[in-house]
């Protein structure tokens, strides 16, 4: 299963405070001197998003291979994220729409 989110930078790579599955994404860049920069976008896959080492959450695209694993739950909230923003104006929340994709 090839699944890929895809993350617009803010900042360099160095300014972010917190590990997120973006700054996780931009980590094999650290070294590199054409990272990407804020405006452009990372793409990652997402391994196991509650992992409680930091590098196997995700990994960067050219670092991915049919054989690794996928979070498949993380991906199915992204989609129901997505979702909601579309659907809010016309009176859905998190518990109809989760209902309505049963």
């Amino acid at each position: 299963m090839q699944l890929l989110a895809s993350k617009t930078v803010s900042r360099e790579p160095g300014e972010y405070q917190v590990d997120t599955a973006t700054v996780l994404a931009l980590r094999p860049f650290a070294d590199v001197e054409q990272h990407p920069h804020p405006g452009q976008r990372v793409p990652f896959r997402i391994r196991h998003s509650k992992a409680a080492k930091a590098a196997e959450r995700v990994c960067v695209y050219h670092q991915v291979s049919p054989a690794a694993d996928v979070d498949v739950r993380a991906y199915q909230a992204m989609r129901l994220d997505a979702a909601l923003e579309l659907l809010v104006p016309f009176g859905y929340d998190a518990a109809r729409l989760r209902g309505a994709l049963r």
